[in-house]
């Protein structure tokens, strides 16, 4: 089974995604400390662990599709 994450993690997550998209990575690390920045002293340190998660999925997702496309331009 998988994790199963709320429908607030995700909408926040998402909504960082769409403005700071250039400065989220595939690193936790770095996702934590954008969140941290963005979110600062409204939510738990928690919460603002699991959004970073979900940033980083989020994000190695789009590497993934990027690379997917790209690999079908090349034999299309």
């Amino acid at each position: 089974m998988g994790k199963i994450r709320t429908a607030k993690v995700k909408r926040v997550a998402r909504e960082i995604m769409e403005r700071y998209g250039d400065r989220v990575s595939t690193s936790f690390e770095g996702n934590k400390l954008l969140v941290m920045q963005v979110l600062t002293g409204q939510v738990s340190r928690k919460f603002a662990n699991k959004v970073a998660g979900y940033l980083t999925r989020l994000a190695k997702l789009t590497q993934k599709r990027a690379a997917q496309e790209q690999v079908q331009v090349e034999q299309g």
